[in-house]
């Protein structure tokens, strides 16, 4: 549990809080309208040890998943939402650790946690939604609902599969994706 709170606190500092534009950065990318700025690019090629052409391709990917899912049917429910959101705010009252890692995240993106709540709010629908398509992906993937039963190598496989499967809606949603030149 403690660990998808630090992957929460991670993301948003990877992902340089968006809703918080570098003045300095520009728009590199869009999807349907949706800016992807270099400081968004720059924190993954910081975070994640990849070249800048694939980040961009990370984030766009994620975007594209998310807009499948949609597409799909998928979506978070407000009660998974508001249950997520709950546990967070439990873990943030109660345990001085997580107490710190948020505050620290506020401290370094200059917001308040009262914005930090709504961006973390904001990024659990998104990924709720998307982990739903992968679900669904993993299920179709197996032919079947029970994927418990797996070996490493067959979950190796299909998380190879679901690599392929994003990198196929950089085709399907080409007409919606801008690259902007430098």
């Amino acid at each position: 549990m403690k660990k998808f709170i630090w992957i929460l606190c991670i993301l948003l500092f990877v992902t340089g809080c968006k809703e918080t534009v570098d003045k300095n950065s520009l728009a590199i990318a869009s999807f349907r309208g949706e800016l992807i700025y270099t400081h968004e690019v720059d924190a993954y090629v910081s975070a994640w040890q990849e070249e800048r052409y694939e980040a961009l391709e990370r984030i766009l990917i994620n975007k594209l998943l998310l807009a499948e899912a949609q597409t799909q049917g998928f979506s978070a429910t407000p009660n998974e939402i508001s249950g997520h959101m709950e546990m967070q705010r439990d873990l943030y009252r109660n345990d001085p650790e997580t107490t710190k890692a948020f505050n620290d995240t506020c401290l370094e993106k200059g917001i308040s946690i009262d914005e930090y709540w709504d961006i973390l709010e904001k990024m659990a629908i998104e990924q709720m939604t998307t982990l739903k398509l992968h679900n669904a992906f993993r299920q179709d993937y197996f032919g079947t609902d029970d994927v418990t039963n797996r070996t490493y190598q067959e979950y190796e496989e299909a998380e190879s599969a679901w690599e392929v499967f994003g990198r196929e809606l950089l085709v399907k949603y080409a007409d919606d994706i801008v690259i902007y030149d430098d």
